[in-house]
């Protein structure tokens, strides 16, 4: 069991915390019979089939594997409990895909309020897509237990790999870093603000790719009333000064707990080191960070400057966005940074290869010697930022399936070069109806109107129109200050099928203009975050 309050980890049979001493949920199987009669209503039922489970008496604490939950959901293996519930891996026997599967504690689900903030969850999460942010899939109730479903990251939290690594490397700290600030850009792009970023809400798989989750106690600014002024919400080692406080919260709280996080992983210690957690609390109201170069003399000094702006008790002194921490870690991290690679396995050796060691010797040592010849090289510069709206596509084909289908796929995919930043197009659209009012759709003027505002680089703007049996797609770039057309393109596709690819061209031939350097085959190659080919699945996702 995690403690709700300090994140520590605890045995189930405990009554408290063996950090803080807070009193743990019951977890034995009295407390746990649940009676559907007693659960708060407004959760769609995941199946009318037969269940395995006796709807009477379920205990939510003892889904053994084989489980199958309304159904539908056969439970695989129990993957941990937290303060809101337990987690469960399953296999979605509709779908056939494995999900995570988290639970709503009985004595929770009998509070309206706790119910609203575990649907809250669902709501805001849906409100943000994006590479680095789990998706939830669906919020149901069956077997008298509530539950939400959401994607199965097959990996670990950073908190069990800071266990296991006791710290991380500059480099590999800073890519993380770096993709959970891109996960946040997107969620403060739809104003919502996390308030519980630490090591157990962020994941990673196997290939390296950084998952943000758990939105649970996350706030949207635009729905008032979801806590009460002053509550204390949150975990006390990762919390900003002003959540201390209990005060308003923007961005910039979440951009402290990353910075906590940051310095955890750079150093292996916690910037705020207390016996209790009041302790902690109180030390990062009144006192600054001791700088993590302290602790770790050979820490880049730029990195040691991100984690003291980001650790700043004022907000006004911290980074004023996501963006703005991610550009100086891009920065830092130079060309690396198009790599999300964080753990890669070592090459394999045979003995095919023995007879090349004497020769690759000979080659080092002639490469030493013209280095010193000619002198050391300076590394390539890190491309500047460059931000992008993408523009309503016109769709003149009469076939709905294309109306906003083709602007996310590009977007991603513009996304995949490092420098470049796709701007939110659900903020572009509110902006420009204040810009333009009435105004709901984003074409080319209004979206140049946005981007002259917002300070967007470039503007990707076009259309979709029928030929034949087949289909054109236009587009241009143009810049988005001085209306200057850089790039215009016209991509045919012999069916429907073909239009995302064609998509995917206009999208490598704009990022080579913007200053790519990545062969077109190779964008084709690591594009991992838009990869369906089903037009219909692209225009449902959208």
């Amino acid at each position: 069991m995690e403690c709700p309050v300090c994140a520590a980890q605890n045995s189930d049979a405990a009554s408290s915390c063996a950090n803080c001493h807070t009193p743990l949920p019951e977890l034995d199987s009295h407390e746990t019979l649940v009676d559907e009669g007693t659960l708060v209503e407004d959760w769609s039922v995941a199946s009318a089939s037969k269940s395995s489970i006796p709807p009477s008496k379920t205990r939510i604490n003892e889904l053994a594997p084989g489980v199958v939950l309304g159904g539908r959901y056969e439970i695989l293996q129990l993957l941990g409990r937290g303060g809101m519930g337990a987690v469960y891996k399953a296999q979605d026997k509709e779908l056939d895909r494995t999900v995570a599967l988290k639970l709503i504690r009985p004595d929770l689900a009998r509070n309206p309020e706790m119910v609203r903030r575990f649907k809250q969850e669902l709501i805001l999460a849906r409100q943000v897509t994006h590479k680095n942010v789990i998706r939830i899939f669906d919020l149901g109730q069956a077997d008298g237990i509530k539950f939400i479903t959401m994607d199965f990251v097959a990996g670990h939290d950073l908190r069990a790999l800071l266990k296991e690594k006791g710290k991380f490397p500059p480099t590999e700290a800073a890519r993380i870093m770096l993709q959970i600030c891109r996960a946040l850009e997107a969620a403060h792009g739809e104003h919502v603000i996390h308030r519980d970023l630490k090591p157990q809400n962020i994941m990673l798989d196997g290939k390296g790719r950084v998952y943000v989750m758990d939105f649970g106690i996350a706030r949207s600014v635009h729905v008032p009333g979801m806590t009460q002024t002053g509550a204390l919400i949150g975990t006390p080692e990762y919390m900003s000064p002003e959540q201390a406080r209990g005060e308003s919260l923007d961005q910039r709280s979440d951009i402290f707990s990353l910075g906590v996080i940051f310095y955890e992983i750079l150093t292996g210690a916690k910037p705020y080191p207390a016996d209790a957690p009041l302790a902690t609390l109180w030390k990062r109201m009144q006192e600054p960070v001791t700088p993590p170069v302290k602790l770790e003399p050979s820490l880049p000094l730029a990195l040691n400057e991100v984690v003291l702006k980001a650790l700043q008790i004022e907000p006004d002194n911290r980074f004023a966005s996501a963006r703005g921490m991610a550009h100086q870690l891009e920065i830092w991290l130079g060309p690396s940074a198009e790599s999300s690679a964080i753990f890669l396995p070592a090459p394999k050796t045979t003995h095919y290869w023995k007879w090349a060691s004497a020769a690759l010797g000979a080659l080092l040592i002639v490469a030493v010697v013209a280095f010193r010849l000619k002198g050391p090289t300076r590394p390539p510069p890190a491309h500047a930022p460059v931000s992008v709206l993408v523009a309503d596509f016109a769709n003149t084909t009469g076939d709905s399936v294309f109306d906003e289908t083709l602007e996310p796929p590009l977007s991603v995919a513009l996304e995949d070069a490092s420098f470049i930043s796709s701007y939110n197009r659900n903020q572009a659209k509110k902006i420009g109806a204040q810009l333009q009012p009435g105004s709901s759709s984003l074409e080319e003027t209004t979206a140049r109107l946005v981007g002259v505002r917002e300070g967007i680089s470039f503007i990707v703007a076009g259309l979709i129109e029928k030929r034949g049996s087949g289909y054109k797609v236009r587009s241009r770039t143009l810049e988005a200050a001085t209306g200057k057309i850089v790039l215009e393109m016209n991509e045919n596709a012999d069916d429907k099928k073909g239009v995302l690819g064609a998509v995917g061209k206009i999208a490598a031939q704009t990022r080579r203009v913007l200053g790519d350097t990545t062969p077109e085959s190779a964008q084709v190659t690591t594009a991992g975050t838009f990869t369906t080919s089903s037009l219909e699945a692209a225009h449902a996702y959208a």
